[in-house]
């Protein structure tokens, strides 16, 4: 529906509904501001369950469930799209008590906020209390470059748990911010924490991980399903088979970091 916030403005508002077996997306904004999503459940959506664009503004996500996100039936099978429960390509006004159990790709996709100081970690983040588990990724982190420099970026993401994720908890990659995680819990999952990132032409290049638990199997890994991995690469985009750079012989990694020198 359209209400109105405490200015006057109009709002888009979602609130305590209930969504099942959709083929394209659970929920998806493109441009739109001051969108609220409040209390609900999407079941089985097809490629994402809510995913906002880079224009939208001022989103605020709470308390949502979702469960079972699924491949398109007109998926490729030869490349692989990045797809979530959360995709959010803007960071929010607030993304708190959302669950995304199941996911065919990651659990929460999204762009970080920035750190005001180096290597301290903000109160105030938009992100918390959020959850994902039966994904292949947990969460994938992307660095926003709005409002900083090349040299002074800094990223932050906290208070979330993840656990059986079949490939990584919490992965960042390919992006050149420093990063913070701060009360992160992962349990279960192949990979705990991966940290593929390089700062290039600068010393000041840091990863911190503080107040967080990073464990392998615990009571959750019983299943036989829980036994090997399961990480796309170019020949197996769905995935169905172990494709980590750790490979089967390894059941668990807790905290993996870029490696500066490899010669």
């Amino acid at each position: 529906g359209l209400v109105s916030n405490s200015l006057g403005n109009p709002v888009n508002e979602v609130r305590g509904c209930a969504f099942a077996n959709s083929h394209n997306y659970g929920l998806f904004a493109r441009g739109t501001r001051s969108l609220r999503m409040l209390g609900n459940v999407m079941h089985r959506p097809a490629r994402s369950g809510v995913e906002i664009d880079s224009r939208c503004t001022n989103a605020t996500l709470r308390n949502n469930l979702i469960v079972g996100v699924r491949r398109s039936v007109d998926a490729a099978k030869n490349w692989a799209v990045p797809r979530a429960g959360f995709a959010l390509n803007a960071v929010p006004a607030e993304a708190s008590g959302n669950v995304v159990g199941g996911s065919h790709d990651a659990g929460f996709t999204v762009r970080m906020p920035w750190c005001t100081t180096p290597g301290v970690p903000i109160t105030a983040s938009p992100y918390s209390n959020n959850e994902a588990h039966g994904t292949i990724i947990g969460a994938f982190l992307l660095s926003d470059v709005s409002g900083q420099s090349r040299q002074d970026r800094c990223r932050q993401w906290n208070s979330f748990v993840t656990w059986k994720a079949a490939h990584i908890g919490i992965v960042t990659v390919d992006q050149s911010a420093n990063l913070i995680l701060d009360n992160v819990h992962v349990f279960d999952s192949h990979i705990g924490v991966s940290l593929n990132f390089l700062r290039m032409g600068t010393s000041a290049s840091f990863a911190h991980v503080m107040n967080s638990v990073i464990a392998g199997s615990t009571d959750a890994s019983t299943c036989d399903a829980s036994v090997a991995c399961r990480a796309v690469d170019a020949t197996d985009v769905v995935p169905v088979r172990c494709n980590s750079v750790l490979g089967s012989k390894f059941r668990r990694a807790g905290l993996m970091s870029s490696q500066y020198t490899n010669r």
